[in-house]
């Protein structure tokens, strides 16, 4: 009778731990779960470490140096090195720069550059 008794409370607690191992699971009677985007506005960007030189500011840049729909070239900070870039700017907010032209990148490689940019990464402005 002892080993009865001990053979059906060890199928309990296995029941028991099944059970509530299915309620903490985390699912729920809702709707399955979604992809989330996640928008970050200019006033509140992601901050980047920058892997070049670490002396790059434009913070006394006018407020009004870019104009929409003038075309720029920028040598720009990306990774280790830089890209020279041929852009026109078609929407500015604070110092994101929504750009559609050529990038040339440090390895010689160019393609089409259609973008934001963050101009506290831009080296020299042509």
């Amino acid at each position: 009778m002892k080993r009865l008794r001990t053979i059906v409370l060890f199928v309990v607690t296995i029941g028991v731990l099944a059970t509530s191992g299915f309620f903490v699971s985390g699912r729920s009677s809702g709707s399955a779960a979604q992809d989330v985007k996640v928008v970050n506005m200019p006033t509140e960007p992601v901050p980047v470490a920058i892997q070049g030189p670490n002396n790059v500011s434009i913070s006394n840049l006018p407020a009004n140096f870019f104009t929409t729909n003038n075309q720029y070239r920028f040598v720009f900070v990306e990774g280790s090195g830089v890209a020279n870039v041929v852009c026109t700017v078609t929407e500015i907010r604070g110092y994101w720069l929504k750009c559609s032209g050529q990038v040339r990148r440090a390895n010689g490689q160019t393609q089409a550059f259609n973008t934001w940019l963050n101009a506290n990464f831009i080296l020299t402005v042509n």
